[in-house]
């Protein structure tokens, strides 16, 4: 069975998702992606709906 590969953008697409739901903490989600904080807000802000 192969690996899973999936693109920088719909990692970055997942993580707006999971930081746009009500009560998300971005710093445990930064954690969870391996991105810094600053990088994270950064992401959100500019990928935001």
């Amino acid at each position: 069975m192969p690996w899973n590969e999936r693109s920088a953008m719909s990692l970055r697409t997942e993580f707006v998702l999971f930081a746009s739901q009500e009560g998300a903490n971005i710093r445990a989600l930064c954690r969870q992606f391996g991105i810094a904080p600053a990088t994270g807000i950064q992401v959100v802000t500019s990928l935001a709906v």
